[in-house]
């Protein structure tokens, strides 16, 4: 998984775990991280999305704010659906 977003990463890294979206449905997985090589575990919560949906996960979701994380989120979906996962240090 790549986490391009500065925010998100740092949260993760900080916090060791972070709820994330992602444009692909995907199943669960062990992967290391490049940048500090810990094994991490993706897990699939549910999806496709609204922000209503993410409301409760967004205080760890590295953002300030649902608006700002959802906004972000928009951005890169270009109209697909997004879904929620969250990944936490294995």
């Amino acid at each position: 998984m790549r986490f391009d977003v500065k925010c998100v990463l740092d949260h993760l890294l900080r916090h060791g775990k972070v709820y994330t979206l992602r444009t692909y449905n995907m199943r669960d997985m062990t992967f290391r991280l490049g940048v500090d090589g810990e094994k991490y575990t993706r897990r699939y919560v549910q999806g496709p999305v609204q922000v209503a949906q993410i409301t409760p996960y967004a205080s760890l979701s590295g953002f300030d704010s649902v608006d700002t994380w959802w906004q972000a989120a928009q951005g890169f979906a270009r109209g697909r659906p997004l879904y929620l996962y969250l990944v936490e240090r294995s």
